[in-house]
């Protein structure tokens, strides 16, 4: 089976709608209906996505699948209405415009050996092809590429954004190059560098944002070296605290074992006689900006933690467990001799803590208008601008 065998009875996305995004296209004529798809895990990160997406047009309807309203932050929106889950991911029975899926790492291939792995790359596929092909229009926003670790996925996603999709933009330049063959492919920093985050004091603060590195299933081979990054954690937390910094340990994501990890940190930190404050992001987004935007230093695993640290002015550290936060890093000028690698750190190595304590944080300005850019195409087929 080849990728060809996805595509033969699906027309370019340009024949398939009429819709140029190289020029911008034609705004609808009435107020459209937008269906969106993304991941609804309570997830800070993915939930500012959809509130960002929402919040930018007040006066377009946007309809949205959902098993269970209570992980959705927008939910009281007056323009986000939540209908039940559909049959088998089936959703052409829904009268829309355009479909918007607004996320990050969206194109990882599915893990399995052998046969079980390409079953489930091919069903993936199968899958996206009819998301995409469920409305008259397709716009994917915010992503990145990979890990892909066969031709075969690569082949059959890039003949997927030529033949169905309108817009897709990339958040790194690295995703870009593997697709900028193609025209309705584009790059823009992530999306959350455009966001406006509370006016609060500093406090003398560090937030650590932490994830269960021992998950294989989530985070792969890095996963081997779990003991030397919470080991790290727990020395730079101390390492901070000793300095005078209040440490906040803070989940991104339950559902996928954060709060397991700041649990363990804590108990760790306990042991030691540093104390220490929770934060458990479960759908308060307003508290989780909040939390962020007072920290002096962020030492940030999770990928928005950098992003929303730097956004706050705060001094980022980042601890990445995915090439997709060393590929941004690398797109916005950030120093490499500030991220800690923890397949190679040494888990005493504090000099990571006293470079970025004497660090000034990074500016900005530039980014919050270019990551605007993931927009500028659905501006214009939603709102003629």
């Amino acid at each position: 089976m080849t990728s060809r065998d996805f595509f033969n009875a699906t027309e370019s996305a340009s024949q398939r709608c009429g819709f140029d995004t190289t020029q911008g296209g034609d705004a609808v004529s009435r107020d459209p209906t937008v269906l969106i798809h993304f991941y609804a895990a309570k997830n800070l990160g993915d939930d500012l996505f959809l509130l960002t997406l929402i919040d930018r047009y007040p006066n377009i309807r946007f309809l949205l699948r959902a098993d269970d309203r209570s992980l959705l932050p927008g939910a009281t929106r007056n323009n986000l209405e939540i209908m039940g889950p559909g049959v088998d991911d089936k959703e052409s029975d829904i009268d829309v415009d355009c479909l918007c899926q607004i996320g990050g790492s969206i194109f990882i291939e599915p893990n399995g050996p052998g046969v079980l792995g390409f079953y489930r790359t091919v069903r993936m596929i199968a899958r996206r092809k009819h998301l995409y092909s469920s409305a008259p229009h397709a716009f994917v926003l915010g992503a990145n590429w990979g890990p892909c670790r066969h031709r075969f996925f690569y082949t059959a996603f890039k003949n997927l954004f030529r033949r169905v999709i309108d817009d897709i933009c990339f958040r790194d330049t690295a995703s870009y190059e593997l697709f900028k063959d193609l025209p309705n492919v584009r790059y823009a920093p992530d999306i959350l560098f455009s966001l406006r985050l509370p006016v609060v004091e500093k406090r003398r603060s560090a937030l650590f944002s932490v994830v269960d590195l021992s998950r294989k299933d989530k985070f792969g081979e890095i996963s081997r070296w779990a003991d030397t990054y919470f080991t790290w954690m727990t020395n730079a937390a101390e390492w901070l605290h000793q300095r005078g910094y209040a440490i906040v340990l803070s989940s991104f994501c339950e559902r996928e074992g954060d709060e397991d990890a700041v649990n363990l940190l804590a108990s760790r930190l306990s042991k030691r006689g540093v104390s220490c404050e929770k934060h458990l992001y479960r759908g308060d987004v307003e508290k989780a900006l909040y939390t962020i935007s007072e920290c002096e230093v962020v030492v940030a695993t999770r990928f928005h933690a950098m992003v929303l640290g730097i956004v706050s002015c705060a001094r980022v550290l980042p601890v990445p467990y995915s090439m997709k936060t060393v590929n941004v890093l690398n797109d916005i000028g950030f120093s490499m001799d500030n991220v800690v690698d923890v397949s190679v750190v040494s888990s005493d190595d504090m000099s990571f803590c006293a470079r970025v304590e004497a660090s000034c944080p990074l500016s900005v300005d530039s980014l919050k208008t270019s990551a605007e850019g993931h927009f500028r195409i659905l501006d214009r087929f939603l709102i003629g601008r």
